[in-house]
């Protein structure tokens, strides 16, 4: 229940005043471990844990520091916060690690310092779970836990398997918790160079801000370690409590409201200071928003009913933003010692994912080619499909010449502005519909970055495009497993696979090419079959598997070339230069950090989208933008300024890239200009790809 009360000023009960004001105590264990043995030694979780405890006790926490901790000291302390938060149901718990972390089967562990873990089977007997953290956090019977995991960094464990790279997102999150990491789940998290992490000193920066809600202090947070770090590290927050929280609140003196605080004359049952005459109102929406209610801030998903105790007797405005965009705002008379009802009965108009808009139908029947036969013919208009034994869709992306990158004119505006799109002399070659492909600067102006230039000619023969990233139910058919992390409920088989490397990737490929009798298009140590590449690479890099060879005229499947996606993903000929795959809205074409959160709080509720719910592009592909980014072939490089035919990328580099963001990523990162790249043995869960065949020229 969220309830808003007045002691000498109006202050939120959300606030948590400091101890002595009517709650619980704040009790906070801090680790901060430097030190290991046969294993990396990291520069600043001390230095984390040690400013961190500071801050903390600033805000009125009881804190237990511990540094270069071994288990049984690691295991004791938690044993001793648990006891501490269970005097009160108003205690806040908090626990911060900093120090080498890694994950096993779906199960998160706190490496101790000095100890030795020389296979995976000893980690739960050495290493500290975080599931037992949380276990015991719950158990003190407290309203809320908070969990900051700075131990994102990369598996140091040589024995840990490619899906370990990381930690995982918690599988059981208890009720009452809200659950930091410093970089997305099977990520890693830079240490940093200076006195703290990354993660950690952008948290310091923000967290005893006067008046600032936590959720404000963790987008702060957030959008300062995508700054610092080029936008490779996206921390991540799963939360199991909706209500609104100020560890610093605003002084007396400066709170506005408190000139308007009526008379009052007893004490409060909350803060054991003032009492007035007050009513409640109950709040009901239809459509997941943010709600604002005299002052106050808290996020409700979808059909939820809020009850608001303690309100200010009068006429008062509630306020309500939708993830679209669009604001409400009701007034409502609250009376003394009664309810009073705000209900927010907004739907947004979503697309009919029954009929989703489609492709023009095919104008030349002849040039659809026939599964398993010869390279299929010149896929020369928008327009044409044909879907493969294995029920992958395909669409014809017909060849053309373009600029790919991003070289937009000084003072042209940005799509995602809701601008015209900046081209090449200032108007489209396409503008009218029916000329050849050319002359797009693709991109943004507002939010490119360095690597998406020089932007530079490309020519690029025709091919098939799969409608659709590669879903969960196709991989299993070819590869026979099954690794996505979002694999439940019923949806699951149409939603994309990912935490598949790229490594798997080029083995699905070749898999699926033998199955209909394709001419292979990747040979690894001189060979084309997958069985005698031996087992796929876990490390982030294989010598042998990077040094693939391509064979540009097997007719078989392939991944697309990063050119090729960014062609694709704008339209190629048939582009309205639009700045995302299919549009410039990004919550009208995309499944991403805002939107994808929205369907309930339960972690296996949120993240991937069953495919194709989202209109099309202008060649009728889906989820080119968002729900998974997508692996292209291409080594991550520096552009080049000068014509390219057909081209494969940069010569040399360790990471892989990829293309479109994902679930997880802000709506700048849904551009089609927008580049990133991973190593090519990772597997993340926001990650998959989708595939391409040749079509002659």
């Amino acid at each position: 229940m969220l309830c808003w009360c007045l002691a000498a000023v109006f202050l939120p009960a959300q606030a948590m005043p400091p101890a002595g004001q009517g709650h619980g105590p704040r009790v906070a264990l801090v680790i901060g471990n430097n030190e290991y043995t046969g294993l990396t030694a990291l520069r600043n979780p001390v230095n984390d844990a040690t400013d961190m405890a500071a801050a903390l006790r600033r805000l009125g926490f009881t804190v237990e520091l511990l540094t270069n901790a071994d288990l049984s000291q690691m295991e004791a302390a938690v044993v001793r916060l648990s006891g501490s938060l269970g005097g009160s149901r108003q205690s806040v718990g908090l626990f911060f690690y900093a120090g080498h972390g890694v994950q096993s089967g779906n199960s998160n562990y706190l490496i101790p310092s000095r100890v030795s873990i020389p296979a995976e089977a000893f980690l739960r007997e050495r290493a500290l779970s975080a599931q037992v953290v949380l276990d015991l956090m719950q158990q003190s019977g407290n309203a809320l836990n908070l969990v900051f995991l700075d131990a994102c960094r990369d598996n140091p464990f040589g024995w840990a398997r490619s899906g370990s790279r990381g930690l995982s997102v918690v599988g059981n999150q208890p009720p009452g918790s809200i659950i930091v990491y410093a970089t997305s789940a099977g990520s890693t998290a830079a240490d940093g160079s200076g006195r703290n992490g990354v993660f950690t000193g952008e948290l310091l920066q923000h967290l005893e801000r006067p008046g600032l809600e936590l959720s404000e202090i963790l987008d702060a947070t957030a959008r300062g370690v995508l700054t610092a770090t080029g936008n490779r590290q996206n921390p991540a927050v799963y939360k199991q409590f909706f209500e609104s929280i100020v560890l610093q609140p605003v002084a007396a003196t400066s709170t506005p409201a408190a000139a308007a605080a009526p008379t009052v004359s007893a004490p409060s049952p909350t803060f054991g200071n003032v009492t007035v005459a007050t009513g409640s109102l109950t709040i009901s929406i239809v459509t997941a928003g943010t709600v604002t209610l005299l002052g106050q801030v808290v996020q409700l998903p979808a059909g939820s009913t809020l009850p608001v105790n303690n309100v200010t007797i009068g006429d008062i405005p509630v306020t309500i933003t939708y993830l679209d965009g669009r604001t409400e705002t009701s007034t409502v008379r609250v009376e003394a010692g009664r309810n009073a009802a705000v209900n927010f009965s907004y739907r947004p108009v979503t697309p009919n994912v029954a009929t989703p808009a489609s492709p023009p139908p095919a104008q030349n029947p002849a040039a659809v080619p026939a599964a398993g036969g010869a390279n299929p013919p010149l896929a020369a208009a928008v327009g044409l499909a044909w879907t493969n034994p294995a029920g992958i869709r395909f669409l014809a992306v017909p060849g053309g010449n373009f600029t790919m990158g991003d070289a937009p004119a000084a003072g042209s505006p940005s799509p995602l502005a809701g601008g015209t799109s900046p081209l090449a002399g200032g108007t489209s070659p396409l503008a009218g519909g029916g000329a050849p492909a050319g002359g797009m600067t693709l991109g943004s102006v507002a939010d490119n970055r360095n690597d998406e230039r020089p932007a530079h000619p490309v020519t690029l023969a025709p091919f098939w495009m799969s409608a659709t990233e590669v879903t969960q139910a196709q991989y299993e058919a070819v590869m026979g497993n099954n690794p996505a992390y979002f694999m439940e409920g019923a949806d699951a088989p149409a939603r994309p696979v990912e935490r598949v490397s790229w490594y798997d990737a080029l083995v699905f490929c070749n898999k699926l090419s033998m199955k209909e009798g394709l001419t292979p298009v990747y040979s690894i140590a001189g060979s084309t079959d997958p069985a005698r590449w031996g087992a796929i690479p876990t490390a982030n890099n294989e010598a042998s598997w990077d040094a693939v060879v391509v064979n540009r005229a097997a007719n078989g499947y392939r991944l697309p070339t990063e050119a090729e996606w960014e062609y694709a993903a704008r339209g190629a000929s048939a582009s309205r230069n639009f700045s995302l795959a299919g549009g410039s809205e990004a919550a009208a074409v995309a499944w991403f950090v805002t939107n994808a959160h929205a369907v309930g709080e339960n972690n296996r509720d949120y993240g991937t989208h069953r495919v194709g719910l989202l209109p099309p592009n202008e060649l009728g592909l889906v989820d080119m933008s968002g729900n998974v980014w997508e692996w292209c072939f291409d080594r991550y490089g520096p552009y080049v300024n000068n014509p390219l035919d057909n081209p494969l990328g940069a010569t040399s580099g360790a990471g892989r890239v990829f293309r479109g963001g994902s679930w997880t990523a802000i709506a700048a990162h849904l551009r089609s200009s927008n580049r990133d790249n991973r190593a090519p043995g990772g597997r993340y869960t926001d990650v998959g790809f989708r595939i391409v065949r040749s079509a002659g020229r």
